[in-house]
């Protein structure tokens, strides 16, 4: 309980922090669904703006990699693991 509070913590000191541990959380496997607990805290303890902030740096990634593949057609498959990394952000 004290490591999530620590954590709580942290992320909430400022903007910057939030949106590089969302996006760092969001990029890895089996761990989208912390990126979508920020957004979440950050939303509730600062109010919707800071939150969709947040929110939208923390899906950029998925943007990109959606817009790659389309120029790209050989890298189809990338938004489909995009998905399951940024799955629970969007939930």
């Amino acid at each position: 309980m004290m490591l999530a509070k620590r954590f709580a913590e942290f992320v909430l000191k400022n903007r910057m922090r939030a949106i590089i541990c969302a996006v760092l959380f969001a990029l890895l496997p089996y761990f989208g669904w912390i990126s979508g607990v920020i957004v979440v805290l950050i939303t509730l303890r600062k109010g919707v703006g800071e939150g969709f902030i947040v929110l939208l740096w923390s899906i950029l990634p998925a943007i990109v990699g959606l817009f790659v593949s389309l120029v790209h057609p050989g890298l189809s498959w990338f938004p489909f693991v995009l998905a399951i990394f940024y799955g629970n952000v969007l939930a």
